[in-house]
């Protein structure tokens, strides 16, 4: 059998019960349910840590949070630890990283064009660029660390020492690059694609077209904290996943009407969940 095409989806802080084909009366996700129902669903997956940086590290090296790569809220992926990505090189693989990587801040990482920048396009977010040494190998890199600016993100891309700003809402301008991608991807080797999203991360903001949810009208669980304000969350919480089983099922409409890509495995999870 030909190795097949590998394409991680990774958001943040989705919940596992927030999508519709595992009984979530209020969001629809037509997209992730078909993954569901066409593959696995892995329902009683759990993180191996509630922090994110450690979380995300188990994700890429298989290896327990206290023991990973990346052990602690401040600490880096390690240059000599192995990752997914060095793994599969080793069976031929080449690999690409498109958005939010998360592994860990390098302090002196900031270039001059942020740390000067008086338009407001760099603002907040750590804009710390990730050096090579500290990517988990991965080959091709459109990534960023942590910026939680959902319509003011930027990628530092391969070598380059500046960020390059995305244009639009994160999640939606990530998609289209990882979807560029894929269809100029010219290369023997099968690939190892990430996409990874901030979304449905706070802050809780999303495009206006995406808010069709009434809070008042949510059905929510027991141990919910009952309050207009939560509420109001809540529904903006569930715009940004519908958002981003949209931009899921783009990609996925893209792998499939893409020459070279019919033997291709699709995997999608976040690093812990919220609300």
């Amino acid at each position: 059998m030909d190795r097949p095409h590998i394409i991680y989806i990774l958001s943040d802080e989705h919940r596992g019960q927030a999508m519709s084909h595992m009984g979530d009366p209020n969001v629809r996700t037509p997209w992730m349910d078909r993954l569901a129902a066409e593959g696995a669903s892995f329902s009683r997956a759990y993180t191996n840590c509630p922090i994110c940086t450690p979380a995300r590290g188990t994700i890429f090296s298989g290896r327990h949070a206290h023991s990973g790569p990346v052990a602690g809220f401040f600490d880096v992926y390690k240059p000599t630890a192995p990752s997914t990505a060095t793994e599969l090189h080793k069976a031929g693989y080449h690999s690409a990283y498109f958005g939010k990587w998360h592994c860990g801040i390098v302090h002196d990482q900031v270039p001059e064009s942020v740390r000067n920048d008086t338009t407001g396009r760099f603002e907040g977010g750590s804009r710390n660029r990730t050096p090579e040494c500290h990517r988990a190998g991965f080959k091709d890199w459109y990534g960023f660390e942590n910026l939680n600016r959902h319509f003011n993100s930027s990628i530092y891309e391969n070598e380059n020492r500046d960020p390059t700003p995305l244009e639009g809402y994160e999640t939606d301008a990530l998609t289209d690059r990882a979807m560029d991608y894929i269809r100029s991807y010219e290369k023997e080797e099968p690939l190892f694609m990430v996409l990874s999203v901030t979304p449905p991360h706070f802050p809780l903001i999303v495009p206006e077209e995406w808010k069709r949810f009434d809070p008042a009208a949510l059905e929510v669980r027991e141990n919910f904290e009952e309050s207009p304000e939560m509420r109001q969350h809540l529904a903006d919480y569930y715009a940004m996943i519908e958002n981003l089983d949209w931009n899921i099922g783009r990609l996925m409409e893209c792998l499939q009407g893409t020459e070279g890509f019919e033997n291709c495995m699709t995997v999608y999870f976040a690093d812990h969940g919220d609300f």
